[in-house]
């Protein structure tokens, strides 16, 4: 299983920016207390395209929308999604 993934600090959703990392990745938004539907089309493109987890680490952030990425509070709590998505991906593979 691999599950190796980065950290990626954005001061703003509006900065962001994902290559074809072929990682998980944990985003991290220091001032942020919304995704705007530019953001959010941007990390559920990621997850589509390159079959990976992307995890938003924000204590404050909300969405509306069903999304194909998750947000949790803590960088523990990325890291353990991560590895559960892994898994899920590897059963059903």
């Amino acid at each position: 299983m691999n599950t190796n993934w980065k950290l990626i600090k954005f001061t703003s959703v509006n900065k962001i920016k994902l290559e074809n990392l072929d990682l998980n990745i944990i985003v991290q938004f220091e001032l942020e207390t919304s995704l705007n539907q530019k953001c959010q089309k941007i990390m559920n493109d990621y997850v589509y395209k390159f079959k990976k987890s992307l995890v938003v680490v924000s204590k404050h952030l909300k969405t509306n929308k069903k999304n194909l990425f998750s947000i949790v509070p803590t960088v523990q709590e990325a890291i353990d999604v991560i590895v559960l998505e892994e898994i899920e991906r590897e059963i059903n593979s």
